[in-house]
């Protein structure tokens, strides 16, 4: 029977969470990660660290889902307009979700997700999310100067 006193005790919760926002936010590898918190004083007042101390240790289509692809013309057959009424309507979807992954590549550091099973993937695909939604919030809370700029020019039309 082990004693529940043993073994190293868990690090903090809130303390392992903003870990995973500096690997994400960054695109580190574990082993990166804890260099970099070790070497970076503001990744250790963000974290709660005092100078010297340690970082962390190294760490098909289901059913009933429709296909979102746009139908092509093909050689002496051109779309029906049903096929290009579909085709718009997807596209106006379509340009939702691609607008996201290009904020994606651009502010966290791609979409590449590489672990060894799902449930790991399924967490760094949250976190991805998590990181980009907190950064949209901070851009639509502090507009660029050319942002508003714009805002204005369409209002005014």
């Amino acid at each position: 029977m082990k004693s529940p006193l043993g073994g190293r005790p868990p690090f903090d919760n809130l303390l392992m969470f903003k870990v995973l926002v500096i690997k994400r936010l960054y695109n580190l590898s574990f082993d990166q990660t804890e260099y970099q918190i070790n070497d970076r004083i503001s990744f250790m007042r963000f974290l709660g660290f005092g100078i010297g101390d340690a970082a962390y240790p190294s760490l098909k289509l289901p059913e009933g889902v429709v296909s979102m692809i746009c139908e092509k013309p093909n050689r002496n057959r051109p779309l029906t307009e049903e096929q290009k009424q579909s085709n718009h309507q997807k596209a106006k979807k379509r340009c939702r979700v691609e607008h996201v992954f290009a904020g994606m590549e651009q502010m966290v550091g791609g979409t590449n997700i590489r672990c060894k099973n799902g449930a790991r993937a399924v967490f760094n695909i949250s976190m991805l999310n998590l990181l980009y939604n907190m950064r949209r919030v901070l851009s639509l809370e502090n507009p660029t100067e050319n942002w508003v700029k714009r805002k204005r020019r369409l209002a005014a039309g």
